[in-house]
């Protein structure tokens, strides 16, 4: 091919015979041995010998626009927002993976407590119930032994919170009934 192509460069019409582009013609016609390399060119960048400034920056503000602007301004490099976008992407990538491996590992940190939170509520429920079934035992028991006159007194009690049952005795009233059908009302001492 690169006979043919250099044969009908000769006459001076190549790009529009062969249907190919002017800029493909000088690339091939240019060719020592018909080899073409592929371009190794680096990326100029005016950023690059300002590597460390830049990162520390964008680590900083996490903004293009505003790096930009503070290169601009403060340290003098003349940039433009493309340019300072293309720089940062490897370091934006890294700085997203960090941040959603410090959200799962937060994430995770705030399940467990909350779930040793839960366990400990739960014990302390159960603890409660406990405590609760213990002095309705008790009561169940002292009725038992004392008859009806402590059913009015067991129904009063069963109702108020545990934290009633852990107080010292006190005073409290009882109603009973007299023979006649009278109520009378007496302290226990």
């Amino acid at each position: 091919e690169c006979t043919r192509l250099r044969e009908i460069h000769a006459k001076g019409r190549t790009a529009e015979m062969l249907g190919f582009s002017r800029v493909t013609v000088r690339k091939y016609w240019s060719a020592v041995d018909c080899v073409v390399a592929p371009r190794k060119s680096e990326p100029r960048s005016v950023l690059a010998p300002h590597r460390e400034l830049v990162y520390a920056l964008f680590r900083q503000y996490r903004s293009c626009p505003r790096l930009a602007e503070v290169l601009r301004e403060e340290h003098g490099i003349e940039v433009g927002l493309r340019a300072v976008q293309k720089f940062v992407e490897p370091l934006r990538e890294t700085l997203r993976r960090e941040d959603e491996l410090y959200l799962q590992k937060r994430a995770e940190r705030e399940l467990a407590a909350a779930n040793a939170t839960i366990r400990a509520n739960e014990r302390e429920e159960l603890r409660r119930m406990r405590e609760l079934a213990r002095s309705q035992a008790c009561l169940s028991a002292a009725a038992v032994q004392a008859g009806d006159e402590v059913s009015l007194t067991r129904e009063i009690i069963g109702t108020l919170p545990a934290a009633v049952y852990e107080e010292p005795a006190r005073r409290t009233r009882r109603r009973t009934l007299v023979g006649s059908g009278m109520r009378r009302s007496h302290e226990d001492d």
